[in-house]
């Protein structure tokens, strides 16, 4: 919701970006889009620019939004343990997928493999939460504040917050080539201001935070739209850079899948340059403190 909100408060315009926002399904999506010159930036999970990077395909992380896992596990009413989940139909998005790894972590917390897990592709969260209302699905792991939903409609409750595991771990954060960059760093840098500004405004103007989520996710569910707004301010780095122990969690959880991401290194996904220079200029410590 970062750059909707800088977006919707004219942040990009007062940096001088023609900044055109759109909506792409799924990190992996959005990653061959940019690839095929068809997005110049993306907001995608870790995940994607590992197996970008282990396909040989030229992407980094210029800055992290989220860096620690915050799955939530949200679980048909007769499932009242995380040991009752062994051996269970999992919905996910796709296997491979950021919330897929949500459950290779419960695996190993729990000493199992993400093999005792029977994985269903549902697209997205909206069907994730059908699959479970339907019963094809026992759980299923969802970021905030799409939990909401699995409550409301498919009578699901929190079995486990992973957030309270504290586990670095690369989620959301703002990709480019570096080709790209090396072309057109003013550009990525004044990006960058806007996405740091809108941190900013995140914390400062709460209503003005909740009104973006509701028109993006088009939504009037106030409790939707707060636990949207709660979730992540606190989680915002500061500064906001790439995690380099974030992503040596992910290309483990890649390489599970992808055996071509173990020859892969944290540096190789990140180029935390732009957010240095936002450091060294004084603008992150103006924005955020």
């Amino acid at each position: 919701m970062l750059w909707p909100l800088a977006a919707d408060a004219g942040l990009f315009d007062k940096y001088g970006v023609n900044f055109n926002l759109q909506y792409v399904q799924g990190s992996a999506t959005a990653v061959q889009a940019l690839l095929a010159g068809d997005l110049q930036m993306v907001e995608v999970a870790g995940s994607a620019v590992v197996a970008a990077q282990a396909a040989k395909q030229s992407l980094v992380m210029t800055m992290g939004f989220l860096n620690q896992t915050v799955w939530r596990i949200m679980a048909k009413p007769e499932i009242t343990s995380v040991d009752q989940l062994k051996g269970k139909n999992i919905a996910v998005t796709r296997v491979g997928n950021a919330d897929y790894f949500a459950w290779s972590q419960l695996a190993a917390k729990q000493g199992w493999k993400v093999e005792d897990f029977k994985f269903l592709n549902a697209n997205d969260a909206p069907g994730q939460v059908t699959m479970l209302k339907t019963g094809n699905a026992d759980a299923i792991a969802l970021s905030p504040p799409n939990e909401i939903q699995a409550q409301k409609q498919a009578g699901a409750h929190l079995l486990l917050d992973e957030a309270t595991y504290k586990i670095p771990e690369q989620q959301v954060g703002m990709a480019i080539s570096p080709a790209y960059l090396a072309q057109n760093r003013a550009t990525a840098l004044n990006v960058s201001k806007a996405s740091i500004e809108a941190m900013a405004l995140w914390k400062k103007d709460p209503a003005k935070a909740k009104a973006v989520i509701g028109k993006y996710l088009k939504t009037e569910d106030q409790e939707y739209i707060d636990d949207g707004y709660s979730a992540y301010g606190p989680l915002w780095p500061n500064p906001p850079f790439p995690s380099k122990d974030g992503f040596t969690t992910v290309i483990s959880e890649v390489a599970e899948q992808t055996p071509a991401a173990k020859s892969v290194t944290a540096e190789q996904c990140m180029d935390t340059s732009l957010v240095q220079e936002l450091v060294d200029s004084g603008f992150v410590k103006q924005m955020l403190g």
